[in-house]
């Protein structure tokens, strides 16, 4: 496909991953398990503190590795009373950050979408979900422009949408005059807010859109360090049962069979040393209308 950067989300991979992004010569954001939850009690945190340690201490020698991932969304449903405290959650946070930096001074450290302690690590990426969870796509770049001028060191590391390979729709419905267009902040209760999420038609031919324009901007934009989209493979997951496919995430550029859907071949349109054309909507056999 062309990619020369992987996030590796929410947890320590095989090894065979490490050394496959070695050999491939990626570019690593490697990231702690604190995936929401909150802060946690004293147990909770020896735990986590541990598993940083063994992070660090386990792949240290990874060239492909640039960013050591303390969080992401970490405020999101506690799990422990008080788990949300921000003054609490950036003490430990802290703790993380300079644990990292003593082991690894060459690396640096990054987090996703909490806000309150993006001053404490290295680098921070905010939440832009244009047309999906939020707004239009045609939104992003006001939402880049806005970010790169309000934090140092910006990267932005989830974006795209679900789709569904094999459906089809030759309007797909972008939300004009149905949705806030202007936003692109993901907001904390998904289904409390209009959203693409909601009112999309969950098409290849809608996702091949949103990519192409987010891709077009972040390929074009000099002062722009680059993003990476969610997430390249569909998975199962406990946290999905309002999908069309109920428990399963379809936010992949492939399948669960690893079957590339339309949009897989956008990116590789635009990353690509390779010459090819694709033909777009070739799983669409069967029409009718117009």
């Amino acid at each position: 496909m062309g990619a020369n950067f992987v996030r590796l989300a929410h947890y320590p991979q095989d090894p065979e991953v490490y050394k496959a992004c070695d050999e491939l010569g990626l570019i690593v954001w490697d990231e702690l398990p604190w995936c929401r939850g909150g802060i946690g009690n004293k147990v909770w945190q020896e735990n986590t503190t541990g598993m940083l340690k063994e992070i660090i201490n386990q792949n240290y020698n990874h060239p492909s590795i640039v960013f050591w991932s303390l969080g992401n969304e970490m405020y999101w449903l506690p799990d422990f009373k008080d788990g949300d405290n921000t003054v609490k959650m950036n003490e430990y946070l802290q703790s993380l950050n300079d644990l990292a930096h003593e082991m690894d001074p060459s690396r640096v450290t990054a987090i996703r979408k909490y806000y309150e302690g993006a001053g404490i690590v290295d680098v921070f990426s905010p939440s832009i979900w244009s047309g999906w969870y939020s707004g239009s796509y045609k939104s992003y770049q006001k939402a880049i422009d806005q970010y790169k001028a309000q934090y140092k060191h910006f990267i932005h590391t989830e974006y795209g949408g679900s789709s569904h390979l094999g459906r089809h729709t030759e309007n797909p419905v972008t939300g004009e005059g149905a949705i806030k267009a202007d936003g692109w902040e993901e907001a904390i209760v998904q289904t409390d807010v209009a959203n693409i999420a909601q009112i999309g038609d969950w098409s290849e031919n809608y996702m091949v859109d949103l990519f192409d324009w987010h891709l077009r901007i972040s390929e074009t934009d000099s002062t722009f360090i680059g993003n990476a989209q969610w997430a390249f493979k569909d998975f199962g997951t406990p946290l999905r049962p309002e999908n069309d496919i109920p428990y399963i995430n379809q936010k992949g550029l492939v399948d669960r069979n690893n079957n590339p859907k339309d949009t897989f071949y956008v990116f590789k349109s635009y990353w690509s040393d390779e010459p090819f054309v694709w033909i777009e909507s070739h799983t669409w056999t069967e029409r009718q209308g117009a």
